[in-house]
C-alpha cells in the first residue's frame, strides 16, 4: 500500500501529565503533503491522561476524501525512544531516533502507528485509542506531532 506521508498535523506538548479534563487540538496542514482536503475548523484531536497514566486520544477528520483510509500515528521528536509506547511498538524498534527532513527542517524522530480512520461518504471519520501505561517518554522528547497518512 502506498501512502502520502503526513496529511495533517497537530503539535501537542509531550509532557503528558495526569488530567481529568480533555484537551482539544485542531489539525493543521503540514509536514509534506498540502494537497489532501481537510476542514481545519472541524477536524480535531481530543486527548486526556487518566491518573493511571493511560492516554485516550480521539482523532477526528472532517471534509477529507470520502470513503478513504487514513493511517493515524504519532511522531515523537527525540534523541532516544523506548521500543514501545504503551502497547504500540515503535516503528524502528526503539533506541536512537532517526533523522527526518520536511519543509527544509531536519529533526530526529520515532514513529508509532496507532490505527486507521475510515471516512464516510462525506469525508468524516473518527478513531479513538486508549494507550496503556508505558515507560516515560524521554525528557528530551519535548514535542510530538500527530499524523494522518492517506492511503493511495
Amino acid at each position: 500500500m502506498q501512502r502520502m506521508h503526513l496529511l495533517a498535523s497537530a503539535i501537542l506538548v509531550a509532557s503528558l501529565t495526569a488530567s481529568a479534563a480533555s484537551t482539544t487540538e485542531n489539525w493543521t496542514l503540514g509536514w509534506d503533503n498540502f494537497g489532501e482536503p481537510l476542514n481545519l475548523t472541524k477536524s480535531t484531536i481530543r486527548w486526556s491522561v487518566a491518573p493511571t497514566r493511560k492516554l485516550t486520544v480521539t482523532f477526528g477528520l472532517a471534509g477529507a476524501k470520502p470513503s478513504k483510509l487514513y493511517q493515524i500515528g504519532i511522531n515523537f521528536f527525540c534523541e532516544t525512544f523506548p521500543a514501545n509506547f504503551g502497547q504500540y511498538p515503535t516503528d524502528l524498534g526503539g533506541g536512537d531516533c532517526q533523522p527526518l527532513t520536511r519543509q527544509g527542517v531536519t529533526k530526529n524522530y520515532a514513529e508509532v502507528d496507532l490505527g486507521v480512520v475510515t471516512t464516510d461518504r462525506h469525508g468524516n471519520g473518527t478513531f479513538t485509542v486508549v494507550i496503556g501505561r508505558s515507560r516515560r517518554v524521554p525528557t528530551r522528547s519535548n514535542s510530538l506531532r500527530a499524523t494522518a497518512q492517506a492511503a493511495m
